[in-house]
């Protein structure tokens, strides 16, 4: 008789919802069920277009915010465990030497408090608030350490629990158990230090050659957006961003402070990402990114101010420079704002000839611009995961929802916009 395996879950997403977690309508399900009154009160006397599309939005948005790596997690943890790390140094000081760790029963944990703002005509209707807790209870570990890196797992496994709660009502709790050895993939190994702590060039030959723990993704698939894509690359970009005013009362001068310093996270990750200089950045680590990713851009590189006005709304007006506006960090810049601040950016006159050729056929436009849509997202997800930035873009993706200032309007555009 032939036992049948199921599927590994690699992120949150899968393992609580399972085969639902590519439908938005049982995910929508699920979250009204826990708190019905909340979204139905703010939604009445609406348009049934318009509830049936906040509905779908709010749907997206929880899947966007669910879809944790739970590998990548697992790892962050164990980049802290004292017993890995003081193996990971002694190897790196002893070139060629090799350790196994046996590790006793330990746990890591991971918990976020992202919420949810449903917008009707830049007016904030309702506000759902989630509760994600992942916990991993990791059992009869050995690892093999060597040059910093963990090299090899040759036993161990992983009971991990996931638990979603919408406005303190939980909704589902899933377990599942992991075998360690062959669910991981160590490639090259996986850095267990600091990134300024290994020799010249290590972390870039980790980003060329590694794939990201838990990604099968075929390299030999991949998209190459760097030479595939057609954004305008001989002129600098302009970056033009409004807000709504504050939900809860008047604008602070802390709000307005929140809401720039929070594009300028979005810019800085989208270049650290995405551009070919920056790859030896370590996103791996929140912290890090937050504290010094700014530093790390040079001053050609960075963000240019053009003009702030505080009419109604607020609108921020900035330039790309052009040295940082080619294919890797506009392209960047767009899908940070679509995954990370769940906010579609215009991209006008950016693509010609898109232009040119959508009154002739609309149909055909529009069905190519859906697959371009969906292939840019899974490169830009693969691109998360080789980099192991999924846990910073999430931390980065509950900041700018915890700003009192929702953005309203958004372009990237080729032309300097009017204020």
């Amino acid at each position: 008789m032939t036992t049948v395996v199921p599927p590994v879950p690699h992120t949150a997403l899968a393992l609580l919802f399972g085969p639902e977690a590519d439908s938005p309508g049982a995910i929508a399900h699920w979250i009204a069920s826990a708190d019905p009154e909340n979204l139905g009160r703010a939604l009445e006397g609406l348009p049934k277009a318009t509830r049936e599309a906040a509905v779908r939005e709010v749907a997206a948005a929880a899947r966007g915010l669910l879809n944790v790596n739970l590998i990548d997690v697992l790892i962050a943890g164990w980049r802290k465990h004292q017993d890995l790390t003081s193996a990971a140094r002694r190897t790196l000081a002893a070139p060629g030497s090799t350790e196994l760790v046996q590790l006793a029963t330990h746990r890591v944990t991971e918990a976020q408090q992202p919420y949810i703002s449903v917008l009707v005509d830049g007016h904030c209707v309702a506000t759902l608030h989630l509760d994600l807790s992942v916990v991993f209870d990791v059992s009869a570990l050995l690892a093999g350490i060597s040059a910093g890196r963990l090299v090899a797992l040759r036993a161990g496994h992983c009971d991990i629990t996931a638990r979603l709660a919408v406005e303190g009502t939980d909704v589902v709790t899933r377990r599942t158990r992991l075998e360690l050895p062959g669910v991981i993939s160590l490639g090259t190994g996986i850095r267990l230090l600091p990134a300024e702590d290994y020799p010249p060039g290590a972390e870039q030959a980790e980003t060329a050659d590694d794939e990201s723990p838990g990604n099968d993704t075929d390299p030999a698939n991949a998209v190459d957006w760097r030479s595939e894509s057609a954004w305008i690359a001989d002129k600098p970009i302009y970056l033009r961003v409004a807000w709504g005013s504050p939900s809860g009362g008047p604008m602070y001068a802390s709000d307005l402070v929140s809401a720039l310093w929070n594009i300028e996270l979005l810019y800085d990750f989208s270049l650290l990402l995405a551009h070919p200089a920056y790859q030896g950045f370590n996103l791996t680590e929140p912290n890090e990114f937050f504290t010094s990713g700014w530093r790390a851009l040079e001053r050609h590189h960075r963000l240019e101010a053009s003009s702030v006005e505080h009419h109604s709304p607020l609108l921020f007006l900035a330039v790309i420079p052009l040295a940082a506006a080619g294919a890797a960090g506009v392209w960047a810049i767009a899908q940070t704002f679509e995954k990370v601040a769940n906010f579609s950016l215009n991209r006008r006159k950016l693509k010609a000839e898109v232009d040119k050729t959508e009154a002739e056929t609309r149909h055909a436009v529009a069905d190519a611009r859906r697959a371009e849509a969906e292939a840019e997202s899974a490169e830009y997800q693969r691109l998360l995961d080789r980099r192991q930035a999924n846990i910073t873009a999430g931390r980065l993706k509950a900041q700018i929802q915890a700003t009192p200032m929702p953005i309203v309007d958004a372009e990237l555009t080729g032309d300097k916009p009017a204020a």
